[in-house]
């Protein structure tokens, strides 16, 4: 680049030769034509490629989530650390966010941390929300929670800690049978055989049941053999539609107008004791007065 001016020079001196000297006049012009068209080009060049945005730096694998994109609303199931919500919680997650294809793993783990809270955020919760951090954080969580001999613990206890029934009303008998029905789900959605626990479930359930409740239970049943907990629960269904269908006919029938015993006094006659002598006077005259 050095000889750059001695080339040029060599270069006119060739131009000017050949165009001979009458032309020389019309050359010169042409060249500082074509010198500033060139220093206005390259000008212009230099301006265009400061204009130019520089790429990323960051890698996509690391890049955080960005806050302006605005991800699909779903109905997720909270977790807060206790064990009787695993199951639910992981089935749902798994379905809706971890084997979704067309989300990332960052989108992954903001989905997570937005259905966690209590314990079960506090562990995940110091987790950056980009792609390379979803399998840590799920795995995290996975082995915290995801033992199923403390999960069946946890179940029996809930079970155990189950309120009995204050009332012999639909909804308290829905109450104590909804509650172990949920716990049987879980378990059997983590493969236990609770089928065999029969005898046990239903002197649980009933025991937890109001006075009159067992008293028509143990009256409904005409067999030797000790009853299975879905027989418990049919008849659980059979009295709460008959407990709400007579609470709803006591609560629209229009009750008769009561006669009370004051009122049958009032329209009732009468009758004061007379002297055994049947006798009376007149309170004008004071003469007697025949009662016969």
């Amino acid at each position: 680049m050095k000889d750059f001016p001695w080339i040029q020079k060599r270069s006119q001196d060739a131009v000017e030769i050949s165009c001979g000297s009458d032309n020389a006049e019309l050359e010169e012009n042409v060249r500082i034509q074509a010198e500033t068209w060139y220093s206005t080009s390259l000008a212009n060049f230099n301006r265009a490629q400061k204009c130019r945005t520089p790429p990323p730096s960051q890698s996509a694998a690391s890049t955080p989530v960005c806050a302006s994109i605005r991800l699909p609303e779903m109905e997720l199931p909270t977790f807060s650390g206790d064990s009787t919500e695993w199951v639910g919680f992981y089935d749902a997650f798994c379905s809706l966010v971890d084997a979704n294809a067309t989300l990332s793993d960052g989108q992954k783990l903001h989905y997570l941390r937005s259905c966690l809270k209590g314990e079960a955020l506090k562990i995940i919760s110091g987790f950056q929300i980009c792609d390379a951090n979803y399998k840590e954080a799920w795995d995290l969580l996975k082995s915290r929670f995801k033992i199923m001999r403390v999960i069946v613990e946890a179940h029996f206890r809930a079970m155990a800690d189950i309120r009995k029934a204050a009332s012999d009303t639909a909804g308290a008998i829905k109450g104590v049978l909804d509650a172990y029905q949920q716990h049987i789900r879980e378990l059997k959605a983590l493969r236990r055989t609770v089928e065999f626990w029969d005898d046990w479930l239903v002197h649980e359930v009933v025991n937890k049941l109001a006075f009159e409740t067992r008293k028509q239970w143990e009256l409904s049943l005409v067999s030797d053999e000790p009853p299975t907990f879905d027989q418990l629960s049919a008849f659980h269904e059979v009295r709460c539609q008959s407990l709400s269908m007579l609470s709803t006919a006591t609560g629209s029938a229009t009750p008769g107008k009561p006669t009370s015993a004051s009122t049958a006094s009032k329209s009732a006659k009468v009758f004061h004791a007379l002297p055994e002598n049947n006798s009376a006077s007149c309170s004008y005259c004071k003469g007697a007065l025949c009662l016969r």
